[in-house]
């Protein structure tokens, strides 16, 4: 691997831009943290359905319609090797809680191109849902796959069986939106976004929590590894 030297001056002038179209972000929309754990993806998804993105706190719901109806939004990415939608350490009250919301957004990510874009989605009302899911998780609990309990609580739902259990159909979004109220935002970070991308040889770098990796890794005047892979693989940074 090649290391890179980065620009720190270019580097931190393009951090400064990101950071105002966050503070200006949060200005126009009242959401913080856009860079954060996929959150482009909820934004994609949102600009797409034509929903308002709500304030992350605990216990809140991704966004809502203009009526306010409140929904939950699970995405999975092309290039992802689990193809399904992960319920990570949710408890009784978790699932329970998608009975309040309008709906559930089971949405498929086409990160193959850039931008990546929401191509397909499952959309589930919110009390059927968690219905649905409060069935799966007792009977994964009961059965004990491989002879252990679910310890994690952990789920994973593929389109597959939401179609089949639920005999729900994908809605395909054959031309993305262009006008929605998130597009130009959307542009801005991804011109920022190719930007930094340049500066630093790093890619995915809104996809993921790399950002952080980033910003750590050129005061420290290391490189982050683009070809991260599984457990013990590869390196974060040299």
């Amino acid at each position: 691997m090649k290391f890179t030297t980065i620009n720190k001056t270019h580097f931190y002038q393009l951090i400064n831009e990101f950071r105002q179209i966050q503070a200006d972000f949060l200005e126009v929309f009242g959401v913080d943290d856009i860079f954060s754990n996929s959150k482009i993806y909820e934004i994609i998804i949102a600009n797409e359905l034509d929903h308002d993105l709500i304030a992350g706190h605990s216990g809140s719901k991704d966004a809502k319609n203009e009526d306010g109806g409140e929904y939950e939004y699970k995405h999975y990415k092309e290039t992802s090797s689990n193809h399904s939608w992960t319920f990570n350490d949710y408890t009784d009250s978790t699932i329970s809680n998608l009975g309040l919301a309008e709906g559930v957004v089971f949405a498929h990510i086409d990160d193959t191109v850039f931008p990546a874009l929401l191509d397909w989605y499952i959309l589930v009302n919110g009390k059927i849902c968690s219905l649905y899911l409060k069935q799966r998780t007792d009977d994964l609990l009961a059965r004990k796959p491989k002879g252990k309990p679910n310890a994690r609580r952990m789920i994973n739902i593929s389109a597959k069986q939401i179609e089949n259990d639920l005999k729900l159909q994908k809605t395909k979004i054959l031309v993305p939106k262009t006008n929605g109220k998130y597009d130009i935002w959307l542009q801005k970070l991804y011109n920022l976004n190719a930007e930094l991308e340049k500066c630093t040889n790093v890619t995915n770098l809104l996809t993921s929590n790399k950002i952080w990796e980033v910003l750590v890794a050129v005061e420290l005047n290391h490189n982050v590894n683009s070809e991260q892979g599984g457990r013990g693989r590869f390196s974060r940074c040299f």
